[in-house]
This record gives structure tokens, C-alpha cells and sequence, in this order.
């Protein structure tokens, strides 16, 4: 088994671990994050960032979107990658407190690689299916806000049968709608 996919699905249990000793007795609703983010996605550091939302289904079971940018420059050539998520997840915590949650995403990955010559760009652009894991943790500042540290890994393959593959960190901000306590 790869290192960093090891180490993803090792942070991804902590997480769930962590979250398990967390009170669970009030039901989550609906929350709203926007993130910087920075992928290392096959061996390429891209700058970008997400938004998504987070909503409970029943109990600690939740559905969960995220949209993310990235964008980078490795060997000379820009990369730059758009994923459309939507999955499952567990959010395990208080509404007025801190929350942990982890999650599995399958979607879009859109990427582009391109090079510029004189005033020439070359570029080419793939879409294929990729799923993620991870997961985060979510803590209160303040009202209806918190402050979000989140994980995750992204796996797709290309074309030519290999990988595009590698982590994504995060930290943002999250908007709790509904009540709060």
C-alpha cells in the first residue's frame, strides 16, 4: 500500500476516533464553508480553493458537496484542476461546538495542462471520475461561524492508465445555518 495513502486512511480514522468521544446528542444542520486549499497532486504543489456544504440526512449521517481550484506549475507547464464532489460522511459533535467529520466523495476532476510558446498556448484538458476520502474538523469562533482544518485524498486515473493522484489540505471558514447553541 502507497505511504501517503496509509497515512490519509490513518488521519482519517484518528479523526473518526477523535470524533467518537464527541457528544452527538443534538442533530447537526446545514453548514456553508469556503477554504484556501493546497493539493499535491501527482507531484505538482497547486494553490487554489474550495467551497462546499455539509447536511445532515439522518442522525450523524451526513451528505456532503465540495467544489475546488487549483492551480501550479511543475516542469514548465501550468496545471490546473476543478473537482465537483458529492458524497456521504459522518459529522459527529455539538451544533454550537466543535465538530469532526470524515467522508467519502466521488465526482468530476477536470484537469488542464498547458505551456505557452511566444504567444502561443498549447493546452489539453481531461475529465475523468475520481473519489476522495477525508475528513476535518470544524471549530466554533464565534455566533453562527468556525474555523475549519480539513484533510482529503484524491484518486483518479488518466488516459494512459496511470495516476493523478495525491492530498489536499485546507483551512476556512464555515457558516452554520439553523439554530445554534
Amino acid at each position: 500500500m502507497d505511504r501517503h495513502l496509509r497515512r490519509g486512511l490513518l488521519a482519517c480514522l484518528g479523526l473518526a476516533l477523535l470524533g467518537g468521544s464527541a457528544r452527538a446528542a443534538d442533530r447537526l444542520g446545514t453548514d456553508l464553508f469556503a477554504a484556501y486549499s493546497l493539493a499535491r497532486i501527482d507531484r505538482v504543489s497547486r494553490h487554489g480553493g474550495q467551497a462546499g456544504i455539509g447536511f445532515a440526512l439522518t442522525g450523524r449521517l451526513t451528505g456532503f458537496v465540495d467544489l475546488s481550484a487549483h492551480r501550479g506549475e511543475g516542469a514548465g507547464l501550468d496545471r490546473s484542476d476543478l473537482t465537483l464532489m458529492a458524497g456521504p460522511g459522518l459529522r459527529l459533535g455539538r451544533p454550537g461546538g466543535t465538530v469532526v467529520f470524515v467522508r467519502a466523495l466521488a465526482g468530476l476532476v477536470r484537469e488542464r495542462t498547458s505551456i505557452g510558446v511566444l504567444d502561443v498556448e498549447i493546452a489539453e484538458s481531461a475529465n475523468r471520475l475520481g473519489v476522495m476520502g477525508g475528513g476535518g474538523v470544524e471549530f466554533r469562533i464565534g455566533g453562527r461561524w468556525a474555523a475549519l482544518l480539513a484533510g482529503d485524498y484524491l484518486w483518479n486515473d488518466d488516459r494512459e492508465g496511470g495516476q493523478k493522484s495525491g492530498f489536499r489540505a485546507c483551512a476556512g471558514l464555515v457558516h452554520r445555518l439553523g439554530a445554534v447553541r
